[in-house]
């Protein structure tokens, strides 16, 4: 009897742990290839090719095995489709993807080109969350060099410290592509 209730007990704090582990970690699939999928095949929008290598804080050293969460809006500028409420909010994005770095670094997602918040004036972005080999779950954001609101943009937190502004090129297909580098830091700067 007292096995059981402990067993219980045990399971029922696993879970909670489980809980507060933030949403991009705790949905994270177990097995993860370096290259995978924001939007799926035949979402609506201009394809888009982003290739990265993860480096230490050192800027040259590549990082094997950090998990990179990719998230951002749709081709309308929306993160999940309106409902019949009319709300179109950020809250868990539809289009997202998770990938793990390979032995050299990198890593690669296939998706579309985000479209800017309706309405406002805040550039295309990709929110990027990463973790592991040794450094905490931190966040970035991406951007795209040319874009007609970047001048427009101003921050009122250290955004501009994790912020990465890449170059885009659109080859004979249509797909545009993008590279980066993405330097991990020794803390988090989640709050």
């Amino acid at each position: 009897m007292k096995a059981t209730m402990i067993l219980a007990l045990m399971a029922c704090l696993g879970a909670a742990v489980a809980q507060k582990q933030p949403q991009d970690v705790a949905s994270a699939p177990a097995q993860l290839p370096s290259s995978g999928r924001i939007a799926p095949a035949g979402e609506p929008g201009t394809p888009l090719r982003i290739t990265g290598t993860v480096v230490a804080p050192d800027g040259q050293t590549p990082l094997a095995g950090v998990v990179v969460y990719a998230y951002h809006t749709d081709a309308d500028g929306y993160y999940r489709r309106v409902g019949a409420s009319g709300e179109a909010g950020e809250g868990e994005p539809r289009l997202r993807g998770w990938v793990k770095t390979g032995a050299d670094g990198r890593f690669e997602f296939s998706t579309i080109k985000p479209a800017p918040y309706p309405h406002r004036e805040v550039p295309a972005h990709v929110h990027i969350h990463a973790w592991g080999a040794g450094y905490p779950r931190q966040w970035f954001e991406l951007e795209f060099a040319g874009d007609p609101m970047l001048p427009k943009q101003h921050f009122t937190d250290n955004t501009a410290d994790y912020l990465y502004v890449a170059p885009l090129t659109r080859d004979s297909q249509g797909v545009w592509h993008c590279s980066f580098t993405l330097r991990m830091r020794e803390k988090a700067n989640f709050p």
